[in-house]
Formats: structure tokens, C-alpha cells, sequence
């Protein structure tokens, strides 16, 4: 945000939405200007509620909104990218690690959700059988998606981590059996974490430039602070970064 009289302040509300009500009440009663929130699991009715009553602008949640703005990666597109490029390189047996929807539906889901469904149609566009593991995203998540996928009696060639930090636990259930990426599996991620540009993992990945998606939001909710009221809600379409993590199937 740029220089001038506003003062940042930000807390983690964690993931479950009464914590996460409770933390914005407690800036309402501080007389906030304005809210930003980042991946909220509190019903839409709520938050266009909230958007009534102060400017708003919501982070990760595909949707849109009548009483507040949005910004949402493309992550429909992004999943896409992955599936293209592993099918590209011979691979057919692709499969995807997940988090719960959160008990959210389309349209209104968070990141996850819209990452599986993109990677559900990218296999079906190229008729292919999608094998998802909802699991979490974590490292811990992504280690036990990669021992059911492991276990399944068709491994698959290639799996896409729905979030770089599962991917790193995908790549620790993959040394446990003695297997190496690229050269027994291949493995994506999504996020562009720092970890993933890190020179021993070099993980491919998808960059949803949380940079770009900082800057838009706190345009954005200055431009509601100024008197906006019309619902704006951009969507920045992501990249793939290619790195050491994916080859051709042998």
C-alpha cells in the first residue's frame, strides 16, 4: 500500500469461520476503514452483510459479490496449465492432492476447490480418468495423498500438489520408497512458494503472483474507502514456472 494515512493492521483468523467472524467484529469495534479478508469460510449472505456496512474487499474466493470486491487467481486456468504440460510430456496417469471444500459450492469456493474442478476438466478435455486425495494442504497432507496414490495398485506417472507446501510432503513419501523425481515420477506444485525456487527441490509450479494480487487489493479497497460503490472483482490469470521437478515419460 502506498504512503499516506492509513495504518495496516493484520491478524491471522486462522481457518475455522467463528474465529474468523470474531476477529473481524473485533476490528469493526476498532472503527476500521476498511477490510480485506483472505480466503474467508463464512457464509456469502455474511460477508455481502459486511459489505453493507464497511468497504470490503475479499482474497481467494471465486464468486463475486453484490456489496464487495474480489480478487482470485485463475486457478481454474492454472490447473489447466498443469494437466496440459504433463500430458504433453506422455504422462496419463495424473493424479491430484486436494483440501475439503470448507463446505463451500460453486460458485462461491476457495482456492482449492477451484484448483480441483480446474484439474477435473483439463483431464477430462484430454479424456482422461482424474484420481483425487483429499487430504490437506500441508506436508503432512501431501505425504499421505502420495501413500494412497502409491498404494493404489496403478500408481500414477505424475502427480499435481494443489499447494507447494503438500508437494513437499509428496516428495518425502517419494524418498521413504526410494523413488526420485523427475526420473520415476514427475510432481507440480502450485503457488510459487520461496521453498520452491530453492535449487535442491526446484519444484515446477504455478505463480499466482501474490505481488500482483497485494497491490490490487489494497487498490481496490482504497478506491471503496474514496467512495466506490459498485462491485469491482479481477482475476489474475496465472504462470507456470517450469523447473527441475517434471520430464518427459520414459
Amino acid at each position: 500500500m502506498q504512503e499516506g494515512p492509513y495504518q495496516e493492521i493484520i491478524i491471522p483468523a486462522g481457518r475455522d469461520s467463528r474465529r474468523q467472524r470474531s476477529a473481524v467484529e473485533a476490528m469493526l469495534d476498532r472503527n476500521v476503514d476498511g477490510l480485506i479478508l483472505v480466503a474467508p469460510q463464512t457464509p456469502t449472505e455474511w460477508l455481502e452483510d459486511l459489505g453493507r456496512r464497511i468497504p470490503l474487499v475479499v482474497v481467494a474466493r471465486h464468486g463475486g459479490g453484490e456489496h464487495f470486491d474480489t480478487v482470485v487467481d485463475d486457478e481454474y486456468y492454472g490447473a489447466g496449465l498443469v494437466v496440459d504440460h504433463l500430458v504433453d510430456l506422455g504422462h496419463e496417469r495424473i493424479a491430484h492432492t486436494s483440501h475439503p471444500a470448507e463446505g463451500l459450492r460453486e460458485p462461491h469456493v476457495l482456492s482449492q476447490t477451484a484448483r480441483q474442478l480446474g484439474y477435473r476438466r483439463a483431464m477430462e478435455s484430454h479424456g482422461l480418468e482424474p484420481h483425487v486425495a483429499e487430504t490437506s494442504f500441508t506436508e503432512e497432507g501431501g505425504h499421505e495423498a502420495a501413500r494412497l496414490f502409491l498404494d493404489s495398485g496403478q500408481a500414477p506417472t505424475a502427480v499435481f500438489a494443489g499447494a507447494d507446501i503438500a508437494a513437499l510432503g509428496v516428495l518425502r513419501a517419494l524418498e521413504d520408497r526410494g523413488l526420485s523425481v523427475p526420473e520415476d515420477l514427475s510432481l507440480c506444485g502450485y503457488d510459487n512458494t520461496y521453498l520452491a525456487g530453492v535449487g535442491r527441490i526446484s519444484l515446477t509450479t504455478v505463480d499466482q503472483s501474490a505481488a500482483q494480487t497485494g497491490t490490487t487489493s489494497a487498490e481496490l479497497l482504497l478506491e471503496r474507502i474514496h467512495g466506490r460503490r459498485e462491485a469491482v472483482h479481477r482475476v489474475i490469470r496465472p504462470t507456470l514456472r517450469l523447473r527441475s521437478t517434471t520430464a518427459r515419460l520414459a
